[in-house]
């Protein structure tokens, strides 16, 4: 059976996270395509923790290729995969079924802060036309979000993912607690 023999042929690469044929040919797998879903929330935790957000060394907010990985993903992908996401810290994650896409929430009871991850996306099959990080933490936790600090955020986050994205952050309060939003579109969509 052709199937068979084709399953049979490809191999595990370990050192490449990729499938190969007999020819040497790499292909790319739905794990590959999907890793930075939860990568992202990784990100997004050394986001939230890192002097990036407020003064100190600067790291990275979000990379280039983890941007461009969930900029390739159909809602559908995006959607199997949501289910399978962890927080990196241990905290509550919740799976928020949307017309446009599912949301992931995560939730620290200790410490009252919280974080939403949503791609907006215009249909089943399109990728997303946007990206919504929302950070939210306890009432007093953050330091004053000026218009100096909103733009140092945004200059680090687009020298982090280069021109072929935008990327704006604004102020929120939700009584009580008070957080910041991350957007980021794909440029020449």
């Amino acid at each position: 059976h052709k199937h068979k023999n084709y399953w049979r042929r490809r191999t595990n690469d370990p050192t490449t996270n990729r499938k190969s044929t007999r020819d040497g040919k790499k292909l790319e797998t739905k794990e590959m395509k999907t890793k930075p879903l939860t990568s992202l929330l990784a990100l997004t935790f050394l986001f939230l923790f890192s002097g990036s957000v407020f003064g100190g060394e600067k790291e990275t907010i979000i990379s280039k290729n983890d941007a461009d990985s969930i900029f390739s993903l159909t809602m559908d992908e995006w959607n199997a995969n949501s289910t399978k996401m962890l927080n990196p810290l241990g905290w509550t994650t919740k799976v928020l079924p949307l017309e446009t896409g599912n949301g992931i929430v995560s939730f620290d009871e200790k410490t009252q802060m919280g974080l939403m991850v949503q791609p907006l996306f215009p249909g089943r099959t399109n990728p997303p036309t946007m990206l919504l990080v929302h950070t939210f933490y306890p009432d007093g936790f953050l330091p004053e979000f000026t218009n100096e600090v909103k733009k140092s955020i945004e200059e680090a986050a687009q020298k982090d993912l280069g021109s072929g994205y935008s990327i704006t952050f604004s102020y929120k309060g939700m009584p009580p607690l008070k957080g910041v939003e991350m957007t980021i579109m794909k440029n020449n969509q």
